[in-house]
């Protein structure tokens, strides 16, 4: 193999004419990478998730490419890829809470090698899909606890468990040893066939993506558990938003009498933003589909505001101002009737 294509999405970004220390480095048990070396006269701006196949096996950039200026227009690329094994690593191996979802990093399981590893698939589906379950040694039950830990590392606590090996073929998981007898046998001294054999570690520091923080057990409300957790875990965030935004916005429309039914006043209420970096909110209106808010006005980012004499349907946003949060703004809502659909309601967090 002379060539690699290096693919973007679903097309090509670069074809690579491959110098003669590259290589594949691929062990059970450890890892699956291809080192790619080789010089261009252009700059090449490889992006994390650019990926190749070689050898039927799909490997991805997870680490921006090592780039050496050696000339006005000569430059040396080293590429690590990894295959996608690799994402097992930023999948955190999770158990059901009490909502049936997996959100648990601190629990203990009973089952066989079949059980762990299903758990191992439902996991890493939630971040990367289509991954299935190969050929599995069969076992005896254990009771197996786990705390904080990713699916790589799972993996390599289930083989040391069930005393067998781990092996991952594309996006299949096998727990069974592969091995094949090639009828040699070598020794480690002069004129016995190897030389030297050095035994290393496989590192197992990865890269954070997720950070699933919990806390404590101890006095939590009785209305605690039906957000789906035993233990204390992050406070809920605006859906769709984030913390510098508003939450729950409801309203409601009171007529100004008169007679004139279509001229109402709209208050408009909601949960205050979760950042203490809001000292204010901003409240604007237009009229619907307009794409301008001629009126606004400024008030306690506690709420509510109340806009008089609006003839409806209306538009309206609402803006936070005050340190990080300053200018942002949440989507535009429509105000046409009594009852709203509350917006932006408040989702519950597992990781950061």
């Amino acid at each position: 193999m002379d060539i690699i294509s290096i693919m973007r999405g679903t097309d090509p970004f670069w074809d690579i004419n491959l110098s003669l220390d590259s290589d594949q480095s691929k062990t059970i048990m450890g890892d699956n990478i291809i080192n790619i070396h080789f010089l261009n006269s252009n700059y090449i701006n490889f992006k994390i998730g650019d990926y190749c196949t070689v050898f039927d096996e799909i490997y991805a950039l997870n680490e921006l490419p090592v780039v050496k200026k050696t000339a006005t227009n000569n430059f040396e690329y080293t590429l690590k890829m990894q295959a996608e094994g690799f994402n097992l690593s930023k999948a955190q191996y999770l158990f059901i809470g009490t909502d049936n979802s997996l959100r648990e990093s601190d629990f203990y399981l009973m089952g066989k090698a079949d059980t762990f590893i299903d758990l191992v698939i439902a996991n890493i589906n939630r971040i990367s899909s289509g991954w299935t379950k190969g050929e599995i040694i069969p076992t005896d039950y254990k009771n197996l606890g786990f705390k904080n830990e990713n699916c790589y590392n799972a993996l390599g606590r289930l083989a040391e468990e069930f005393n067998t090996e781990f092996w991952i073929d594309g996006k299949t998981i096998h727990l069974v040893k592969k091995s094949r007898d090639t009828g040699f046998t070598y020794s480690v001294y002069y004129n016995r066939g190897l030389k030297e054999i050095t035994r290393v570690n496989v590192d197992s520091t990865r890269v954070i993506t997720r950070l699933y923080p919990y806390g404590s057990e101890k006095n939590l409300p009785t209305d605690y558990l039906p957000l789906g957790s035993r233990r204390l875990h992050l406070p809920p965030q605006p859906l769709n938003a984030n913390d510098c935004l508003v939450s729950d916005i409801t309203w409601s429309l009171i007529q100004s009498g008169g007679g004139f039914l279509r001229l109402v006043n709209l208050s408009i209420n909601w949960t205050r933003p979760q950042n203490i970096d809001v000292t204010s909110i901003e409240v604007v209106t237009g009229p619907q589909g307009g794409g301008t808010f001629p009126f606004s006005f400024t008030v306690s980012p506690d709420g509510p505001a109340v806009i008089p004499n609006v003839e409806l349907p209306i538009d309206f946003k609402i803006i936070s101002h005050g340190g990080s949060c300053e200018g942002q703004e949440t989507p535009v809502f429509t105000a046409s009737g009594t009852n709203p659909v509350p917006q932006l309601a408040l989702e519950d967090r597992v990781y950061i």
